[in-house]
């Protein structure tokens, strides 16, 4: 009985423990969206413009003290704010975190932002990325296909890459269904 009694008291705090962990998050979640709120303030007067600035991660990156992943979602956040108005709030409410967020920022077209926004409640930053990544798809894809089409789609394969602001390169890769099986 006293076994048993020790369990329920350890489940109880454990699911005490899990409600303060989701208040906490929810408040720096909301800090965040604040500070890409800021941060989108200082690109728009061209702080990240300065000497010695290589990019507008690097100066974030310093700025904040974080390291380069970090930066480059919160710089990808504050440059698109006005693109992904829906999800940019649920940031600030604190219903998402940033690396939720940078995940529909940096990979959904701006007509999805609603729905992104609300998927995002629910998803991961790798479920958000799959997804975005859809929609991103449904961007390019031809509204109505010529009547002499062939059923399957036609695949244009290329490869693409990019600086990118928090340093190194982003590359974007379309391949076949075939071979980007294969890669994958």
């Amino acid at each position: 009985m006293a076994a048993t009694a020790g369990a329920i008291a350890d489940a109880q705090r454990i699911g005490e423990l899990h409600d303060r962990v989701g208040r906490l998050c929810g408040r720096v979640n909301a800090l965040e969206g604040e500070l890409v709120g800021v941060l989108a303030e200082l690109f728009a007067l061209g702080a990240h413009e300065g000497v010695g600035w290589r990019s507008a991660g690097q100066y974030v990156a310093w700025l904040t003290g974080t390291g380069r992943a970090r930066a480059g979602a919160l710089v990808a956040t504050a440059q698109t704010l006005a693109d992904f108005p829906h999800t940019t709030t649920r940031l600030r409410a604190g219903d998402i975190t940033l690396d939720q967020t940078a995940a529909v920022v940096r990979n959904a077209p701006p007509w999805a932002d609603a729905v992104m926004a609300e998927c995002a409640v629910v998803m991961t930053p790798s479920q958000l990325n799959k997804t975005a990544r859809i929609h991103q798809a449904a961007d390019t894809a031809p509204v109505s296909p010529p009547a002499d089409a062939p059923s399957a789609p036609v695949i244009h394969e290329s490869l693409q890459f990019n600086g990118h602001d928090a340093g190194g390169y982003v590359g974007r890769l379309r391949l076949a269904d075939d071979r980007g099986a294969q890669f994958e």
